[in-house]
């Protein structure tokens, strides 16, 4: 598929920034607005309108002050060209609005044509949030909609800004786009202009929203070491998912997830009815986050969780950028209980996500970050879990950004077994959801990942998801159908025999799905074929003697004439059926079509092009295959392939059609590694013939690898790495078992807890005892800043060997008569006094 390449922008929205820590000083919002209009400007150059300004597609790159603060416009994605009608957002729509409701210009909400303008538009409704906190408009969709178009911003809030400020925010809020600022250009220039006036007073200026509460967010609640409800000891937020904060319960001293819940965010009026959420304790699934409390606190609702020590499957797709179709089988399979265990207590109201599902390891698992990194055979003991809380309520987040593509046919929806696939479409490479969530697709495509039968099973369940009766069931069809031997089990062909016509198998066959608006990438179905013997003629019946009646042989003529005759007849019937055979062959002769000829015709390629075709036992060409000549009927080809699985197509050639088989997709032959080691846990590495490297630590086994070369290195402290090169084919499974056994060999130092090191390789800290092998080595041993001392060895498995570094120091005591003095030697401090 296709991809993007950007630049990486370290640093926070201007969404997050105001959440984060309030309003943004009048100066500083004015900088950013002005920065924002060279941005425009930029667009116009290349004849866009950006059709999404906002404050969550406006990035504050992270800089030591404020004062040298740099912008940066993202999310094209609904850009829209002025010279040409063409869409170049890629969003899925059928005319109508883009954009996002509290931002967006009356022009937009009315489906008009839109220019810079409207950005113009947009961006004043984010300097009004940035000043006070707040969008312009606020209330219902419908109510955000009417006011966009129809009721002018808040003279009451106008009033409190200095007066150029103002008729700024009211030239940019116009209503009419002739009465706006009519290019970015000319809106920069009046920033320059009004910076200078502004500067002096900014910082002596509030802004305050009538009616509006005090600005709450998430980051202001909790502060590392506070105690909430007397119970639980804030820690630090939580990398994987920033909603949710570590803490330890102070009763038991177990780690707890705490995810706090602002009062616009709750479908409640009162953060104190929080018996609404009680019933969140009584969900208990092995593949849920188990909720332990509910608590009010300040003006928050604060949910209790177990604590995941892992990370997202969100996490995981973006450091592998893909995963095996054997890992996401094992990773997803747990969810279809999930959701058919919510379904039936009636208890699923959200839609599972990537980023709300979680890998969790023991809490004594180290650096569970690499494990990213690692295939899923070499991680230790986990588990896979859903979000309870973001599967069972309705919570919604606190700021009203979402983009909307009013118009589009999306698919969205809370059907378990469309969640399902969905989020198995998008783990195995397919285009995500625009809205972040595995609830839908914008349109299907076949996954290369899959086989033909599997992406049908996955397309049922995606556009028809109740022809499943649950999700388990789903997920056991498409783990069955998607089977790389389903076919070869199935169809066995006879290579010269004239092809009977083939009967289909009692096979998975998906109705016909209901329509829908958006065109759907086309799915070639392979139809499965037993193939079997046609039935014997059924035997004369038998008759009785008596039953049969006498025949009266008829006279011969006399036998002089049947010579001449003979021949004659004989002739005849030779010319006509040769003539017969001439016109056959001549009309269903295989091959390309040749002018007049009125036979079917077929056409195929191939992923990778160049397979082999075969037809009844013979070569007849290579893919791409166009327009070439078949007799009419069912017809079985075959595409062969070096290093690729044999692919059968089954497919009907009609007189004066051509049967167009689409692009083929052949799958790779695939092959088992398994690497053990004595002792175990030594690091590994293989690179195979695609480039690509895996690494950790053994034992570990692989599946479904391609065929080819592999190199295996293994790397264990203090050894030679040993490396192996196999040949890796379809039938034939690698092992590798490596034993390193050497010698026992113990080091000390004086003073004790030097580092020893074996070459570059740091052993550890003595005293220690390493396992070496027995050869000539050099072992350093490094203290501080004592000079190293190295020393020869060669192990002798016979014998115990025990090595002593002893480094050359004296003592020197140092005293202060101030409790806070600190002593350096060379420059270097080395602690504090005594």
């Amino acid at each position: 598929g296709f991809f993007y390449a950007m630049e990486y922008v370290d640093g926070e929205t201007v969404e997050r920034r105001v959440q984060r820590t309030g309003p943004i000083r009048l100066d500083l919002s004015l900088r950013i607005v002005r920065q924002v209009t060279r941005a425009l400007i930029a667009a116009e150059r290349q004849r866009l309108v950006h059709r999404d300004i906002k404050p969550s597609n406006i990035m504050l790159v992270h800089s030591e002050d404020d004062e040298h603060i740099q912008v940066k416009v993202i999310d094209f994605g609904l850009a829209k060209s002025l010279v040409s009608s063409a869409d170049l957002s890629g969003a899925i729509t059928v005319g109508g609005f883009v954009g996002t409701p509290h931002f967006a210009s009356p022009e937009q909400l009315k489906e008009q044509n839109v220019d810079l303008r409207s950005d113009i538009y947009s961006l004043g409704a984010t300097l009004w949030f940035m000043i006070t906190g707040q969008p312009p408009f606020r209330g219902s969709i419908a109510e955000v909609i009417y006011d966009h178009m129809a009721v002018p911003p808040s003279e009451e809030v106008l009033r409190q800004m200095p007066a150029p400020v103002a008729e700024l925010l009211r030239k940019m809020l116009a209503k009419a786009p002739e009465d706006r600022f009519q290019s970015p250009l000319e809106l920069s220039q009046t920033l320059d202009q009004l910076l200078k006036e502004v500067e002096p007073i900014a910082a002596t200026t509030t802004v305050t929203i009538p009616g509006a509460q005090p600005l709450v967010t998430s980051e202001s609640i909790f502060s590392t070491g506070q105690i909430i409800a007397n119970r639980y000891e804030a820690k630090q937020r939580w990398n994987a998912d920033t909603s949710v904060f570590q803490a330890v319960d102070l009763q038991n001293h177990q780690p707890v997830g705490l995810r706090v819940f602002l009062p616009k965010q709750l479908p409640i009026s009162d953060p104190r009815e929080a018996e609404n959420f009680y019933f969140l304790r009584d969900i208990r699934h092995p593949n849920l986050v188990v909720i332990q409390n509910v608590e009010q606190y300040d003006h928050a609702l604060v949910v209790v969780s177990e604590w995941i020590h892992g990370f997202t499957l969100l996490d995981l797709l973006r450091v592998r950028r893909e995963l095996t179709w054997p890992e996401v089988l094992v990773l997803v399979r747990p969810f279809a209980s999930v959701l058919d265990f919510l379904t039936d207590r009636q208890e699923l109201k959200g839609v599972i996500k990537l980023r709300k599902t979680f890998v969790a390891f023991a809490e004594k698992t180290a650096d569970v970050e690499s494990l990213q990194h690692s295939l899923m055979s070499s991680w230790p003991t986990y588990s896979v879990k859903a979000d309870t809380l973001d599967l069972c309520t309705d919570v919604q987040p606190a700021e009203p950004t979402e983009t909307l593509v009013t118009g589009s046919n999306l698919v969205f929806s809370d059907h378990p077994i469309r969640q399902l696939a969905a989020l198995l479409y998008e783990l195995l490479g397919g285009a995500a959801n625009p809205s972040g969530s595995a609830a839908g697709v914008s349109r299907f495509a076949p996954l290369p990942k899959l086989t033909e039968n599997g992406n049908t099973v996955l397309r049922r369940a995606l556009l028809d998801p109740d022809y499943f009766p649950s999700a388990v069931d789903f997920f056991a069809e498409l783990e069955r159908f998607n089977r790389r031997d389903y076919h070869s089990e199935a169809i066995k062909y006879a290579v010269d025999a004239p092809l009977p016509k083939l009967a289909v198998a009692p096979t998975f066959a998906p109705k016909e799905a209901p329509p829908v608006q958006q065109e759907f990438a086309p799915v070639l179905t392979l139809r499965e074929v037993t193939p079997g013997k046609d039935p014997a003629p059924a035997p004369p019946p038998r008759v009785a003697p008596s039953q049969v009646a006498e025949v009266i042989p008829p006279s011969r003529p006399p036998r002089r004439f049947r010579g001449p005759i003979a021949l004659i007849l004989w002739a005849l019937a030779a010319a006509g059926l040769g003539f017969l055979g001439f016109k056959v062959f001549e009309r269903f002769s295989p091959g390309l079509v040749g002018q007049g000829a009125t036979t079917g015709t077929f056409s195929i390629s191939s992923s990778p092009p160049g397979a082999t075709v075969h037809w009844q036992g013979r070569e007849i060409g290579k893919t791409p295959l166009a327009n070439y000549a078949l007799p009419p009927g069912d017809q079985v080809i075959e595409l062969e392939m070096p290093s690729y699985l044999t692919r059968p197509i089954e497919f009907t050639v009609k007189d004066g059609t051509t049967a167009d088989l689409g692009v083929i997709t052949l799958t790779k032959q695939s092959g088992k590694i398994r690497l053990t080691t004595t002792p175990s846990g030594v690091a590994f590495k293989i690179s195979g013939p695609e480039q690509r490297t895996v690494s950790g630590r053994t034992p570990a086994s692989f599946e479904d690898l391609a065929v080819g070369e592999y190199e295996i290195t293994l790397s264990q402290p203090g050894w030679p790495d040993y490396s192996e090169t196999v040949e890796l084919t379809a039938n034939n499974p690698v092992e590798i078992n490596h034993i390193f056994r050497g010698t026992d060999v113990t080091l000390s130092s004086d003073p004790p807890g030097a580092s020893i090191f074996l070459g570059k390789t740091k052993l550890g800290e003595a005293p220690l005892t390493v396992n070496l092998p027995s050869c000539p080595l050099e072992i350093t041993s490094q203290y501080g800043q004592l000079a190293p001392v190295t020393q020869n060895i060669n192990p002798d498995p016979q014998w115990v060997t025990a090595v002593q570094f002893k480094h050359a120091y004296g003592t020197l005591a140092i005293s202060s008569d101030r409790s806070d003095a600190r002593a350096f030697i060379d420059g270097k401090e080395i602690g504090r006094l005594p």
